[in-house]
């Protein structure tokens, strides 16, 4: 037989209006309700990133079968989409698909701009369209 305890949490879900959650838990009542209901709340966050991670970044797929290969990934992952949200909150900007695509376009230029410095080039004259 599994032991639990049902939990209702009143939660302001922004200014609209109050409603209430139930969680089913099977930890011990060594947890508070506020403990459990901040346990789930953390695991939300988890799963809310996953999302991001599948849905905005396209990461569905693992392309490697061995454990370095899905580490790799995972870090490149990571990396992104800190890079990514960092990106966004101190451009103050909104939603994922065009910051994530100026993102992109700027990364690229800056890489273009390392290229053309190592070749002994001069980046100003990148977009200078003129003969001269």
């Amino acid at each position: 037989m599994i032991e639990g305890r049902l939990l209702k949490k009143d939660e302001k879900r922004g200014e609209i209006k109050e409603e209430k959650i139930l969680f089913l838990s099977n930890l011990t009542d060594d947890f508070s309700d506020e403990q459990i209901a901040g346990i789930y709340r953390n695991r939300w966050k988890i799963e809310q990133y996953f999302r991001f991670i599948k849905q905005e970044l396209n990461f569905k797929h693992f392309f490697s079968r061995n454990l370095n290969g899905i580490q790799v990934m995972m870090y490149v992952i990571l990396i992104a989409s800190i890079l990514l949200l960092t990106y966004i909150k101190e451009e103050g900007l909104k939603g994922y698909k065009i910051p994530k695509r100026r993102f992109c376009y700027g990364l690229q230029d800056e890489i273009i701009k390392e290229i053309v410095i190592h070749c002994g080039g001069d980046p100003s004259k990148m977009y200078s369209y003129s003969d001269s």
